[in-house]
Parts: C-alpha cells; sequence; structure tokens
C-alpha cells in the first residue's frame, strides 16, 4: 500500500470482527510505532486482551455507547507516557519556555507514535479507532500503571467489520494562514 493511498483511506473503526491478530502483526504495528519522531522517547505501551480488564476500563468512558469498540476489539493498545522525574534526562528538568513541558513533549510523541501505528495497522487491513476521551485514573488503577505514568490514549484494533464513509473535511484556504493570523 502507498502512504498517500494509507492517509487517505484509513478511518476510525468502531466494528471489529471476532478474529485474532497475529502475535507477528502486532509486532510490526508496536514496532512501527516505536520508529516515530521523538524528543525524549517517554512513551509505554500495554496492550489489553483480557475482557475483564476492557470492561473494567470501559466503565468510565465518557460515551460508553459509542465506545463500545474497546470491549468488543481484540486488542487495544494503551498508550502511556512516563513523565515520572527520575527517568528524564536532566535536558528535560530546565524550563524550555513552556508550562508542563514534560506533559507537552509527552503527548507530541505518543501522538506520532499512534499515528505510525494507525498507519502500519491499516497496511496490514487492521482497523483502529484512536480514543482520547476516558478516565484515565480509571485506566491506570484497573492496569496497575505506576504513579507518574498517564494514558494518553487507548487504540482499539482489530480486523474491521464496517467499512465507514469519508468524513468531510476543511480545505487548506480555511487553516492555513500565510505567517499570521489575517
Amino acid at each position: 500500500m502507498e502512504l498517500q493511498e494509507a492517509i487517505r483511506n484509513r478511518r476510525s473503526i468502531r466494528k471489529y470482527l471476532n478474529r485474532d491478530i497475529p502475535e507477528n502483526v502486532l509486532s510490526e504495528i508496536l514496532e512501527a510505532g516505536i520508529c516515530a519522531p521523538f524528543a525524549f522517547q517517554r512513551w509505554l505501551l500495554i496492550c489489553v486482551r483480557d475482557r475483564e480488564n476492557k470492561e473494567a476500563m470501559l466503565k468510565d468512558f465518557y460515551d460508553q455507547k459509542r465506545n463500545l469498540h474497546v470491549l468488543n476489539a481484540p486488542v487495544n493498545i494503551v498508550v502511556c507516557c512516563d513523565l515520572r522525574n527520575e527517568n528524564w534526562p536532566e535536558s528535560a528538568n530546565k524550563d524550555h519556555g513552556k508550562d508542563d513541558f514534560k506533559l507537552v513533549f509527552g503527548i507530541q510523541e505518543t501522538a506520532a507514535m499512534i499515528q505510525n501505528m494507525l498507519l502500519t495497522a491499516h497496511e496490514y487491513g487492521l482497523g483502529t479507532c484512536w480514543n482520547g476521551s476516558f478516565n484515565e485514573k480509571r485506566v491506570a488503577s484497573v492496569l496497575n500503571i505506576p504513579e507518574g505514568i498517564r494514558p494518553i490514549a487507548i487504540v482499539s484494533l482489530g480486523y474491521p467489520g464496517e467499512k465507514p464513509a469519508v468524513r468531510k473535511r476543511r480545505s487548506l484556504n480555511q487553516i492555513v494562514y500565510k505567517e499570521r493570523f489575517a
């Protein structure tokens, strides 16, 4: 599959077939994630297959009906950022002119990682949905995630059981400004 084709045709999938994902394919998807650009590489991944854990994570989703795909996906990848001070290089402890410097970099790094995983999954004929509306304290508790490591997103992953239509997007003229806002 060509990259541009994957970028333009990948869709968020919320219905999955009851079919396992081969370990080698899952490994390729995760490996693609760690090839993403990073400043400090503070990402951590948890693969959740157990239905009991999925049900517990789903309990406090903000829109449970819309997010049932988390329960029905064969695998959910919980993407986390390690914000514990002892695990950052000294340069990260300097003021870089941003509030919540570590969280900002962590979100940027995990977002790049997630995009790589979404496109790689699509290349393998798998569907994904990037979920950000969940109770991170609940997810951390269910998965025994240590203090200082924050769940940033949950990516549901499986063979698609639907083919959503292309969503309308704003044009470049609506979002690109030359040098400053008009």
